[in-house]
Order: structure tokens, then C-alpha cells, then sequence
């Protein structure tokens, strides 16, 4: 093989990957619709969100929460691990929980039971695994 045919054959592993992922990304978007009105209804209501993520969801919190501070909602984004040891102060609030897996120990400790001080009374939990504890909030 020449490695103009390689790099062809490269090329097109690289655009069916590219529309493979746009296909899961709309399905991901569709899927979340309806939680993404049940939580705009929610902040309508509270007047604040706080969004609680680890690692890379973080970093997509933390671009969220510019963006919905520039639209005037009053949003902040923390790390998972300060919100369990450094609670948001109490009042209504609309928090929502994200992770990739939905399995981090902070996470998954952040939606548990009644003694969570993270996410209750309102909140949601977003996840990419269907099956992944944060999915279930």
C-alpha cells in the first residue's frame, strides 16, 4: 500500500467516526430534551443554579455557568469535592450533578439519600452511561 491509500483509508475512518459521533451527539441531545425543560422550569422557580461536576465535567460547567451568567441566571460551578465538604448555602436552588460515567465516589456520594447536603431538594443528574449511578438522580 502507497501511503497516499493509507492516509485515504485513514481519512475515511476519521469521517465515519466524525459521523458516527454526530449521530450519537443529536440522539444524546434529544434524550435530554425533556430534563433540560424539567430543570429551566426548576431554576424558573428557584432563581439559582448550581452546577456540581469532576474533572472534564467541570470544565463544561465551568463554560456553562459563564454563558448563563452573561444570559442573567445566577449560576456557579464546583468542583463535586467542595460541594460535599463545603456545602451551598441553604435556600432554593436548582443543582445538577454531571459526570461522564456517573460512578465517581463524589458523585455518586453527592446524590445519596437524605443526608446529602449537594444536591436535594431539587436536582438532576446527567450522565453518558444510561445504566451509571448519576443517571438515576
Amino acid at each position: 500500500m502507497t501511503g497516499l491509500q493509507e492516509a485515504g483509508t485513514g481519512l475515511a475512518a476519521i469521517r465515519a467516526e466524525m459521523a458516527r459521533q454526530h449521530a450519537d451527539a443529536r440522539r444524546s441531545l434529544d434524550a435530554a430534551a425533556a430534563m433540560a425543560g424539567r430543570v429551566a422550569d426548576s431554576v424558573r422557580r428557584t432563581g439559582r443554579l448550581r452546577l456540581v461536576g469532576m474533572g472534564g465535567s467541570h470544565c463544561v460547567n465551568r463554560c456553562a455557568e459563564a454563558v448563563l451568567r452573561g444570559y442573567g441566571i445566577d449560576a456557579a460551578a464546583v468542583v463535586a469535592s467542595e460541594a460535599l465538604y463545603a456545602p451551598f448555602p441553604s435556600g432554593p436552588a436548582t443543582t445538577v450533578l454531571t459526570s461522564q460515567s456517573g460512578g465517581s465516589a463524589e458523585i455518586v456520594r453527592g446524590q445519596d439519600g437524605p443526608r446529602n447536603r449537594v444536591a436535594r431538594p431539587r436536582s438532576c443528574g446527567f450522565s453518558s452511561g444510561a445504566t451509571s449511578p448519576g443517571a438515576s438522580v
